[in-house]
């Protein structure tokens, strides 16, 4: 895997240097390239393209399609964003920001001569003051609480229940990245990266697997309590939130 990361990291550079510079040559210097996805993560295989992401000058910003083109036989995906789509992050920290300061604080730099984009990943690499980041763990903590699940299998409506199972799944992994104070990355790298977390997710993550395939209502109700009670511990043992937060999330909504 290492291997094919580094692979594509070159053939990003090379086509950043060939093809890139000479479409944006009158902007070279005011815009930023980076690579973004699997490859910045270090969790490319045979199946990863390469994605790239180009910043440019909001004046010289108009809304432009991404391009699917190919190097060397790889195909790069490239979109292009304005600067103040990421300025504009801070200093309000904005609703689901932490999906792209994720990318952001991840992201393999390719190009960045004004050091702007530097200077948003030196922020993000700050976390989120401790005021924002309670108020999304609460966030995450409320829909957790709340699933719908058990009364979805107790009127027997099995996909109903399985959806449900999946959201309340992915909010419980989503606030255990917010407890590790990192921030959430894509669905398709949320279980394998969730592995790998020090805190709470080998813990937790037999428990998820049980409901994965409890069709009982009282038996989802045994293993949901035991996650809510793992998760509760902890949010009292480090005091992120109230005890009435945590027991009554419902009177803070």
């Amino acid at each position: 895997m290492k291997k094919v990361n580094n692979d594509l990291v070159l053939v990003s550079k090379k086509f950043v240097a060939e093809e890139l510079q000479k479409k944006f040559g009158d902007i070279w210097n005011e815009i930023c390239v980076f690579v973004y996805g699997s490859v910045s993560y270090g969790l490319a295989d045979n199946f990863s393209n390469i994605n790239l992401e180009v910043i440019l000058p909001d004046n010289k910003f108009s809304k432009i399609n991404s391009i699917i083109t190919k190097k060397d036989g790889k195909e790069i995906k490239i979109d292009f964003s304005r600067w103040s789509k990421y300025e504009e992050y801070f200093p309000t920290f904005p609703k689901n920001c932490e999906f792209s300061f994720w990318i952001i604080e991840k992201a393999i730099v390719l190009h960045d001569p004004s050091g702007r984009f530097q200077n948003i990943k030196e922020k993000v690499n700050k976390y989120f003051p401790e005021d924002i980041w309670k108020d999304k763990i609460f966030e995450k903590w409320f829909q957790v609480s709340f699933n719908g699940i058990k009364k979805a299998l107790e009127r027997n409506e099995i996909i109903t229940a399985q959806i449900n199972k999946g959201k309340m799944i992915q909010a419980v992994m989503e606030l255990v990245f917010l407890l590790n104070r990192q921030y959430l990355p894509p669905i398709k790298w949320l279980h394998r990266l969730f592995l790998n977390l020090p805190h709470l997710s080998k813990e937790i993550e037999p428990h998820l697997n049980i409901i994965l395939e409890i069709q009982d209502p009282d038996e989802f109700e045994k293993e949901n309590r035991l996650v809510n009670e793992i998760i509760g511990r902890y949010l009292k043992s480090n005091n992120l939130l109230s005890n009435e937060k945590i027991e009554k999330p419902w009177m803070f909504v």
